[in-house]
């Protein structure tokens, strides 16, 4: 990554250069400096398990339980990826749990994930084996255009409620 520090000085940094700064960058914000350009090494990513679980507010105990046990570190699987949101949807007077989830393997039922795809009951499940151009379109569907994640959850799927 290039930076800038707060000095002016344009400081190059990476897991080898400079890896304190780094590794501060990752959980730092803007704290140590802007960061103006990153250099990332592409691999290829073939179909893989991805999409989004949504589910009532009544499930918030299992979804923090399933959330707890997914990052002990014991149980780490560097091909699962979750992030859980609770959003409250004005127009329909609930909050709503999603998980957005992936794991970079066609697997349909990989271990690690089973707490979240087990939890009942679900709005809605788009979980799928497919293409990561597939699961942004399907992201892309749930926003408002020229807006981040305002418009994220869709009255429509939250309208029987």
């Amino acid at each position: 990554m290039e930076v800038v520090l707060a000095s002016g000085q344009i400081v190059y940094t990476s897991a080898s250069q400079v890896p304190d700064l780094f590794k501060a960058l990752k959980g730092g914000s803007n704290n140590f400096g802007i960061v103006t350009r990153f250099d990332l090494e592409t691999f290829p990513q073939g179909k893989f398990l991805g999409g989004f679980v949504y589910n009532l507010p009544d499930t918030v105990p299992q979804q923090l339980e399933a959330f707890t046990n997914y990052m002990d570190p014991k149980k780490f699987d560097p091909r699962a990826s979750v992030f859980q949101s609770f959003n409250y949807q004005a127009a329909v007077g609930i909050v709503v749990v999603a998980n957005g989830i992936t794991y970079t393997s066609p697997i349909t039922n990989p271990p690690i994930l089973e707490p979240f795809l087990s939890i009942q009951p679900q709005l809605q499940n788009s979980m799928r084996i497919s293409t990561l151009l597939d699961f942004v379109k399907e992201e892309a569907s749930v926003q408002a255009p020229d807006q981040r994640l305002v418009s994220f959850y869709p009255s429509q799927l939250l309208s029987k409620y």
